[in-house]
């Protein structure tokens, strides 16, 4: 792919110049994020936030594999299966939505950070194990069972953010019980 240099970014040639297929788009939140910004920052930034916009369709974001971060914090997206295609993020916040399934999420093989917090239906990680480079995840808020944090017993290398305010906390000293003693329990930074 041949590409396009611009101030210090390089952008893929097919990028550039390409226009918001405004007809397309349904979902009013999604509609209104984007006249947020020029046209030419949404297709070539790698770093997107679309916060508080009330989006809950995200078919229109299949558009931007190029997004390496991407943040989708306090709207009221319940289905995320259309983000399985950005398998270049390496951030990724859905925190405060209505999120239930996050199975899909699986295929994002870069991901290194995912934020979930104060997503009360979320209930378990079903198939979040096999993103092998995930190094830290916020489950704030949520309503996953410590036993479906078991599958990350034997790793070094995620940090699982303090579940405060998890309707499932970990007990103090249950930790080893429950197969997570190896992995770290950091505080969340915001």
């Amino acid at each position: 792919m041949k590409y396009w240099l611009m101030g210090l970014f390089f952008l893929p040639l097919m990028m550039v110049g390409q226009s918001i297929p405004w007809d397309n788009i349904k979902d009013s939140g999604v509609r209104l994020a984007l006249r947020t910004y020029s046209e030419s920052f949404v297709f070539s930034s790698t770093n997107l936030r679309f916060e508080g916009y009330a989006i809950v369709d995200l078919r229109f974001f299949t558009n931007f594999t190029h997004v390496r971060r991407l943040s989708l914090y306090n709207n009221a997206i319940e289905d995320v299966s259309p983000l399985a295609v950005l398998t270049n993020l390496v951030f990724l916040n859905l925190g405060k939505n209505r999120i239930k399934d996050v199975s899909s999420l699986s295929n994002l093989t870069s991901l290194e950070v995912l934020i979930l917090h104060d997503n009360v239906g979320i209930t378990n990680l079903r198939g979040i194990h096999k993103i092998v480079t995930l190094r830290e995840i916020d489950l704030r808020n949520t309503h996953v069972y410590h036993e479906n944090l078991k599958t990350w017993a034997f790793t070094n290398t995620l940090g699982i953010y303090d579940l405060e305010g998890n309707y499932h906390e970990i007990p103090p000293g249950e930790k080893e019980k429950w197969g997570i003693f190896n992995s770290r329990v950091v505080k969340a930074w915001y």
